[in-house]
């Protein structure tokens, strides 16, 4: 059974997404088993971790048997995104399978240990990592410790 978890940058160059969005589709195409469900952790970041939601939640909507998990570091995290930044993930809450909190409050380090918890949980990690020095680079190298396959569409 294939586990999948994302990571991936904040900031994306608007002429990239089409084809990111594309490469998502591709992988979770050829990487999925009609047969059994692809569980897809999602840590609900501004960026690529939405973009790689909404990607999984069309996927899952056409038929692909997907399972969509957002793994959140805070039930307050949000707390300094704007209105319509807070509209767009919970528009993505709604369409996933489920949704998990690893703490009640924001504190220091939260996003590592919500970023540990995606990699413990799977067995491959679809990264978008242009700079290894970020917290997108940590997760990708704790990744490549604990063996899961990493797939870098940034390259």
């Amino acid at each position: 059974m294939q586990k999948i978890c994302f990571t991936g940058h904040r900031s994306i160059s608007e002429d990239r997404i089409r084809d990111i969005k594309d490469e998502i589709t591709r992988i979770l195409i050829s990487l999925a088993d009609e047969d059994i469900t692809t569980t897809l952790y999602n840590g609900g970041a501004k960026g690529f971790d939405l973009l790689a939601a909404e990607t999984a939640i069309a996927l899952k909507m056409r038929g692909l048997p997907i399972k969509l998990i957002m793994v959140l570091p805070s039930k307050d995290y949000t707390k300094n995104w704007s209105p319509a930044e807070r509209a767009h993930l919970h528009n993505v809450l709604i369409e996933a399978n489920e949704t998990i909190y690893l703490t009640e409050k924001y504190y220091d380090g939260c996003m590592k240990v919500r970023n540990q918890y995606l990699v413990k949980c799977s067995n491959v990690c679809i990264a978008y990592m242009i700079n290894k020095r970020s917290g997108t680079g940590q997760t990708v190298r704790f990744a490549r410790e604990r063996g899961l396959t990493i797939i870098n569409l940034a390259q």
